[in-house]
């Protein structure tokens, strides 16, 4: 790994050590974000000790946190973080939730690293280096409509992120559809062959920076909703293998 890789993975696994303290207590003390929506303890402590651990080996580099912003250094590195991704599951002892970090250099994700503590899963990918879970190297699936499994992230807590008439649509065309409830861990399913697409929507950069490079890497699409190129900061992301990508994009076009 590189000396980047390195630090990714190594500030997950301590997030994940710091969250497993937490989980089956259903995270601790919490505070409302909005209606429905809130930040546990757990969320707020995983945060901390990756920010540190980051801070102290690359201090020149600006870190953007789902929980505390930005922090600015006027560095060509920003590292993107969501300690942990799937809050309620996670409050909820569904042991689908995850820690995604990912590092930019001038704009671009070229590190990312995902652990999903609970379940033994450790993903990490290097641009150009290709894409791995547990140290073996995945690939998205080779899947083909209608033989296989798809998402749609449709709801949030605080409003419809898909018109219902468009979410039945996809229900209707792909009979497994799915909402696993971590937008990170779904993009790493696509990842890893185990979802066909994923559509993200909605999305925040640290929901989405960590699965743009591993699908990437994977060898999977990864698309704005209207079909065109994407970054992490794009909103509204599809992630694919490339035997689905063009019927799932078809059934959630408004146009069908």
């Amino acid at each position: 790994m590189s000396a980047y890789l390195d630090v990714a993975v190594s500030a997950a696994k301590k997030a994940g050590k710091v969250l497993m303290g937490y989980y089956g207590d259903r995270g601790g003390r919490k505070t409302m974000k909005g209606a429905s929506d809130f930040l546990t303890e757990a969320d707020s402590a995983a945060e901390d000790i990756i920010k540190s651990f980051i801070g102290k080996r690359f201090p020149s580099h600006s870190i953007l946190a789902e929980e505390s912003g930005m922090e600015e250094k006027g560095s060509g590195f920003r590292w993107v973080v969501d300690p942990l991704d799937g809050t309620h599951n996670f409050a909820w002892n569904i042991p689908v939730w995850c820690t995604g970090i990912a590092l930019e250099r001038s704009g671009e994700v070229v590190v990312a690293a995902v652990f999903a503590p609970v379940l033994g899963q450790l993903f990490w990918a290097e641009k150009g280096r290709g894409a791995f879970l547990n140290g073996r190297r995945i690939h998205v699936s080779g899947r083909k409509f209608p033989f296989c499994m798809v998402e749609v992230d449709a709801f949030s807590a605080e409003r419809v992120k898909l018109p219902v008439e468009r979410f039945v649509a996809v229900g209707s065309r792909f009979s497994r559809l799915r909402i696993l409830g971590s937008s990170v861990y779904s993009s790493c399913s696509v990842a890893a062959g185990n979802l066909d697409a994923y559509a993200g929507l909605g999305q925040k950069p640290w929901d989405s920076a960590p699965g743009v490079l591993l699908v990437r890497e994977a060898g999977g699409l990864v698309r704005s909703i209207d079909g065109s190129g994407a970054s992490h900061y794009s909103g509204n992301i599809v992630y694919s293998n490339r035997k689905v990508f063009r019927e799932f994009m078809s059934a959630l076009s408004p146009s069908t």
